[in-house]
């Protein structure tokens, strides 16, 4: 997705991910690898708009500032937060995009004001200090021009604009308030694709945990549950199931017929889960059900021979047939069964297909 945006802004150096502020991620690699491992709160020439960023929780922009590459640059630091009922408002880190400055204001076009006879000074007013820089344009004052203040994230900015031979018709200004106007535009764009890719990151995250035929979670989901309930100490059983002879309705009723199936028991699983427990498709007709809560590897497995036998007792509507469906169970405990996430996946398969070869349900 990076590499798309930076198809899309030829004026972007590079986008990076810095969880807990420490950049982990960035591309383009190769010319910004050294950029890896800055702790963005640690550099006293860049931490405020990283500070303000996590504490205001909006986008703050950095710069015009020197880079070691040469050259000058824009940065947007765009503070991402978690929210769940475990950690409401949990800060994770920064989106970070740099932008070439002033290659980044091209779409303006400032440069033809003074062609056309215009004087103009871009600047920047101090947060702090209400100083001006002047970044862009004549240095020397400007009487009676016109200005436009440009609210950007943690600072203004100012564009003054003056013909040569002053003001002589309103024409000129209407055209000077065009500008000004584009160029409030442009930065909101620019803080706009941080905030966008903050967004579709979300996204992705999401749809790389989710099953999309029967939007369960997935096996990538289920290590990282898994990995967090035993961070966290909490006893839970994993229950696995498949589905009997589904290769046959497969082959006899054809590969969308079976993926109404699976979707179809997806949904009762989901309907007869306990509230303690979710539902994880693992691939093909794999299942796990993750349990918490039961006291022994008895009482989880009671749990979950119920919820089979719900899931199972009425027959499956597809294509207008009715089809009785059957699903071979394993059941594998923590901690009394394994240690480690690997352990426990390799627990609970054997156990699940020596039912399914004695023909349990």
């Amino acid at each position: 997705y990076a590499a798309e945006l930076v198809k899309m802004h030829p004026s972007t150096i590079n986008i990076n991910l810095a969880p807990g502020g420490v950049v982990s991620r960035v591309f383009p690699y190769e010319r910004n690898r050294r950029a890896l491992g800055h702790d963005l709160f640690s550099n006293p020439a860049r931490s405020k708009e990283a500070i303000l960023a996590r504490d205001s929780g909006s986008a703050t922009l950095a710069g015009p500032f020197s880079l070691v590459q040469g050259g000058c640059g824009l940065a947007v630091r765009l503070p991402v937060f978690l929210h769940d009922d475990k950690r409401p408002d949990s800060f994770w880190g920064l989106i970070c995009v740099t932008f070439k400055f002033p290659d980044v204001l091209e779409p303006v076009q400032l440069e033809h004001l003074v062609r056309q006879g215009y004087a103009y000074q871009l600047s920047r007013i101090h947060p702090d200090t209400g100083n001006e820089t002047i970044l862009l344009g004549t240095p020397e004052a400007l009487d009676e021009a016109m200005e436009y203040r440009i609210a950007l994230p943690n600072a203004d900015w100012l564009l003054r604009v003056r013909p040569d031979g002053g003001w002589k018709d309103w024409g000129l200004r209407s055209f000077f308030w065009g500008v000004a106007l584009f160029m409030s535009i442009l930065f909101s764009c620019v803080v706009g694709l941080a905030t966008d890719l903050a967004s579709k990151k979300k996204r992705l995250e999401r749809m790389s945990e989710q099953d999309m035929l029967t939007g369960l979670p997935n096996r990538r989901a289920l290590f990282r549950e898994l990995e967090e309930a035993m961070a966290a100490g909490r006893s839970f059983a994993l229950c696995y199931m498949d589905l009997n002879k589904f290769k046959a309705i497969n082959d006899t009723y054809g590969h969308d017929c079976g993926d109404r199936l699976l979707s179809q028991f997806a949904g009762r699983l989901r309907a007869f889960l306990p509230d303690a427990g979710s539902a994880v498709r693992l691939g093909g007709d794999e299942f796990v059900v993750i349990l918490y809560g039961a006291a022994d590897r008895d009482a989880a497995r009671r749990r979950c021979e119920a919820m089979v036998r719900q899931a199972m007792e009425r027959p499956y509507r597809l294509d207008g047939r009715d089809i009785m469906v059957m699903a071979s169970m394993g059941l594998a405990f923590y901690p009394s069964d394994a240690a480690s996430v690997s352990e426990l996946l390799r627990k609970g398969g054997p156990d699940m297909y020596g039912n399914k070869r004695r023909g349990a349900a």
